[in-house]
């Protein structure tokens, strides 16, 4: 009798495992996780909602055959602000509780230097936007970036500013490590093509009040050009300083401005500010003159309503499109296999192709040189050696 039940329950557990295998074939998951500021706004709601398009237009669309994609997220702020510890709270919450196949990190590059060797340890994918150098040097396989490293701006700026004979350069800098970073980048290439650093001053965080000390002694040094690093969203207090302080000449910055810094500095006064980047912010889709970028942005329109301030909505489509293309190479949601595939992969994205061969974990790695020109209701950007050929290039004092 007991060698009877023995056996029924053998029998049973057999027929529940094929139960169990037959009700997940076809269930395969791909899941994604993410961490940043989740109250809405600012580049984490353009993140958090770039995700939301991508992850329900692949499900609708069956991109991923019969794989459904799965979203996490986790609040990663402490007091209002992007913290490390919570950072690394909502990393280890995914890995662990969520078993995702792929992480996005915030945009800071501080968060992504901190939580970076607990995801690649893991063996999970992590894709982060920050800009500074730094992390992208420790080695780390799992970990890429879809947004433009630093470092790969600063030649053609300096090289741009030797070529317009602005020789003395008075720097501005936040002390974060993304700007630390590419400040002593700038120094460093400065020294190289012969410009002098004739004035270096320490700005507050977040480009907050208090910096009226740091602009004099930036105008005090008379430079030809200022050139200012600070984090995303800081620059316009400190330009529309330096313009009401009088200064007149060109004004190099390490991001491009958002819409509505663009707006609070002034259409005459934001003239004469330049970036070098990929891509840059909108007002309007439509005065977007890049196809790919414009057909991002009215994707973006179509699904919320507005068009994002700020250059992040670039940097998150192209991490989603890096997610599309190397699960569909892999034809796995295996962080390990989608990791093998990437060193493989160009494709097109915001900035023009995404470059993953070169086997630095990045994809770009130069950039424009736009304007602001001071025209329409954003200060409508324009490519700088198109500036330079106009009236406007003209009240601007290009050198001392």
């Amino acid at each position: 009798m007991r060698i009877i039940k023995k056996l029924f329950v053998l029998l049973l557990l057999a027929f529940v495992s094929v139960l169990v295998a037959c009700g997940s074939k076809g269930e395969e998951s791909l899941k994604i996780g993410y961490f940043g500021n989740l109250p809405e706004a600012g580049d984490c709601l353009v993140q958090r909602n770039t995700i939301k398009l991508f992850v329900e237009k692949w499900n609708k669309e069956k991109t991923f055959g019969d794989v459904t994609v799965e979203y996490y997220e986790y609040d990663n702020t402490n007091n209002g602000a992007q913290d490390t510890e919570m950072s690394i709270k909502a990393a280890q919450k995914l890995i662990n509780q969520d078993q995702v196949d792929i992480i996005i990190s915030a945009q800071l590059s501080n968060i992504i230097q901190a939580t970076g060797q607990l995801i690649n340890d893991a063996e999970v994918i992590d894709i982060g936007l920050g800009l500074s150098a730094t992390w992208m040097q420790q080695g780390w396989d799992y970990v890429y970036r879809t947004a433009l490293n630093n470092d790969y701006q600063v030649p053609g700026m300096t090289a741009k500013m030797k070529e317009l004979n602005q020789n003395d350069v008075a720097l501005l800098y936040q002390n974060t490590d993304n700007c630390l970073t590419f400040r002593d980048t700038f120094k460093a290439e400065a020294a190289k093509s012969g410009l002098n650093i004739v004035a270096d001053e320490m700005l507050p965080a977040e480009g907050g009040t208090g910096i009226t000390g740091q602009v004099t002694k930036a105008i005090n040094s008379n430079p030809d050009c200022i050139f200012i690093t600070a984090m995303g969203g800081s620059f316009g207090t400190v330009v529309k300083q330096l313009r009401q302080s009088g200064y007149k000449g060109m004004i190099y910055l390490g991001q491009p401005l958002t819409t509505t810094e663009v707006d609070s500095i002034g259409s005459e006064e934001v003239n004469g500010v330049a970036m070098f980047s990929p891509y840059i912010a909108y007002n309007r889709v439509e005065d977007c003159k890049n196809e790919f970028c414009k057909n991002v942005l009215q994707a973006y329109f179509d699904k919320y309503g507005t068009c994002p301030q700020t250059d992040m909505i670039y940097k998150i489509w192209d991490a989603m499109l890096l997610i599309e293309n190397a699960v569909k190479t892999a034809k796995s949601t295996d962080a390990k296999e989608i990791q093998a595939v990437i060193k493989t992969l160009k494709f097109q994205g915001c900035a023009g192709t995404m470059d993953f061969t070169r086997g630095s974990n990045e994809c770009y790695f130069g950039a424009q040189a736009w304007v602001y020109t001071g025209q329409g209701v954003a200060g409508g950007p324009t490519l700088l050696e198109d500036w330079l050929k106009t009236d406007l290039s003209s009240k601007v004092k290009m050198t001392k």
